[in-house]
């Protein structure tokens, strides 16, 4: 299927004062051999932050829930999807989006 494009992480506080990142992308243009988009799959993975060249041996902890959500499809290449949720803890983290194809693949 084709991948998800255009992807931005905004992160900040709701109406109810909890950091909250919100997750936005278009889904791509459908090729010719490609299959349709199914679903994405999304996930919020914390990762560690890279140590001080001064201080090699300092590792901050993390926190390791991984949030993950996903999100069915039903319409045309060039929609724009969202995707919220409060994070768990203070930290870094990266953002996957993963097509998923009507083949489940």
């Amino acid at each position: 299927p084709p991948a998800p494009v255009n992807a931005v992480a905004t992160v900040m506080l709701d109406d109810k004062q909890r950091v909250v990142v919100t997750v936005q992308w278009d889904n791509g243009r459908q090729g010719a051999n490609s299959g349709a988009v199914a679903a994405f799959q999304v996930m919020l993975i914390p990762v560690a932050p890279a140590a001080p060249a001064a201080s090699s041996s300092a590792s901050l902890a993390v926190d390791n829930t991984v949030l993950r959500e996903r999100i069915l499809v039903s319409c045309a290449a060039g929609r724009r999807f969202d995707w919220s949720a409060p994070l768990p803890a203070p930290g870094n983290y990266a953002v996957e989006i993963v097509a998923e194809s009507t083949a489940g693949r």
